[in-house]
């Protein structure tokens, strides 16, 4: 998928975490985050979509950097 489908997903479970206290909705947030890490991150930076060998702003990418700082930030222990 998208980075920015990733970074809006993501959002939205930190959203539900901080809303109900619930542990899994963290977790599930931190699970998303991983996946995208591990399928976008090349070279230091985050590509757009998988299927793409090239850098743009246009799939969403600044959308995911900032669910991943939010993540960090939500403090999910």
């Amino acid at each position: 998928t998208y980075a920015g489908h990733y970074g809006r997903a993501i959002s939205f479970l930190i959203g539900m975490y901080n809303s109900t206290g619930q542990r899994a909705w963290c977790a599930a947030a931190q699970g998303l985050a991983d996946e995208a890490i591990e399928k976008l991150f090349r070279n230091g930076l985050f590509l757009g979509h998988p299927g793409k060998d090239y850098y743009e702003a246009v799939d969403g990418v600044g959308y995911l950097l900032n669910a991943l700082l939010n993540l960090d930030q939500a403090l999910c222990e």
